[in-house]
């Protein structure tokens, strides 16, 4: 019936040791070649997780340099209050120098 039957399923003995060895080689080939993959993505991977981790950390420093609204508005309002009170000494002192002005001229 069928006339490849010799053909098929009566391999010789050296048939069979040559596909096996074969097979065993380009099992071990695969295997060999999937561990150095996962080898090389967990180094990937740990470089990936060591620069994530950096920046991370330089994030929190920026965040500890940076201040809240509160605390902005705050110190604005006392660099406002400062300015206001030296202007006004600096008014009172050019006020004061016109007046003596005045009086000198009116002396001479």
């Amino acid at each position: 019936m069928n006339r490849y039957k010799d053909k098929d399923t009566n391999f010789g003995h050296q048939e069979g040791i040559a596909l096996k060895d074969y097979f065993d080689t380009r099992i071990t080939e695969l295997e060999t070649a999937l561990r150095d993959k996962f080898v090389a993505q967990d180094k990937a991977l740990d470089l990936a997780t060591n620069q994530l981790e950096k920046r991370l950390e330089l994030l929190n420093e920026l965040r500890g340099n940076v201040i809240t609204k509160t605390e902005y508005d705050a110190r604005h309002y006392l660099l406002e209050t400062k300015i206001e009170a030296l202007q006004k000494i600096m008014n009172i002192g050019i006020g004061g120098l016109l007046v003596i002005e005045i009086i000198l001229r009116f002396i001479k």
